[in-house]
């Protein structure tokens, strides 16, 4: 649901049976990304025209039962979506990118058996990406789009972000 600037009541985008959360706008507010449970074991990322719900698209088919793809974010451009996701044989959840298309899904960096990595997100100017992991203490981890890595805090809790010009 959104609202209007002036706090009038939300209109409903996403009428459907399926239980979603975690929406994401592109930025030039034309698409939504969200999280899905319709009737299965595990959430996919779908996305929708952001003005009414229409043209639904699965992005994400996550093999097997209880693995999962959540927490979408768009890339500036809108090609791609990032998201925190569980593949059969995981133990825990790992950073991925695919295409807003749902071609070509890839780990954002190395998959780590014994940590997860939760909630990336692209910079203001799709050159990176952050995202919290817990490879030693939880904290913000800042990659590159060739997957090289640097640890930005070791804050526990702290799941980092971008301000609109960068970090």
């Amino acid at each position: 649901m959104t609202v209007g600037p002036d706090g009038s009541p939300p209109p409903r985008i996403l009428i459907d049976e399926g239980f979603n959360v975690h929406p994401a706008y592109s930025l030039d507010g034309s698409r939504l990304a969200f999280s899905s449970e319709r009737g299965s074991d595990s959430f996919e990322v779908y996305t929708a025209r952001a003005s009414d719900g229409s043209d639904q698209q699965r992005v994400t088919h996550s093999p097997g039962a209880g693995p999962y793809s959540m927490v979408p974010s768009f890339s500036c451009d809108g090609t791609h979506i990032a998201f925190e996701g569980q593949r059969e044989g995981q133990a825990f959840s790992q950073a991925y990118v695919v295409r807003a298309d749902g071609i070509g899904e890839a780990t954002l960096v190395y998959p780590q058996p014994d940590a997860q990595q939760v909630g990336p997100k692209f910079s203001p100017n799709c050159k990176q990406l952050c995202f919290a992991s817990t490879a030693g203490v939880l904290g913000g981890c800042l990659a590159r789009r060739n997957g090289k890595v640097r640890r930005l805090t070791t804050n526990p809790g702290l799941f980092p972000g971008f301000t609109p010009g960068g970090i």
